[in-house]
């Protein structure tokens, strides 16, 4: 998904990287567990995301 957008939208799903890395962690004990002062910084780019999301899901295809 970050080809289709880059440029310029793109750069805003980098903090979708360190989620995403923390989410699939779960699996794997040696990573550190997520804690709030993370969510707390993540949720301005999972915002961006989420507006990103909203302005080109019609324009996309399924695949």
């Amino acid at each position: 998904m970050h080809a289709q957008l880059e440029p310029p939208l793109g750069r805003d799903l980098a903090t979708y990287n360190r989620v995403r890395r923390t989410r699939n962690a779960g699996d794997y004990r040696d990573e550190h567990e997520a804690v709030a002062a993370d969510v707390v910084a993540d949720h301005p780019g999972c915002q961006k995301i989420v507006d990103i999301a909203t302005r080109v899901i019609g324009q996309m295809p399924p695949f």
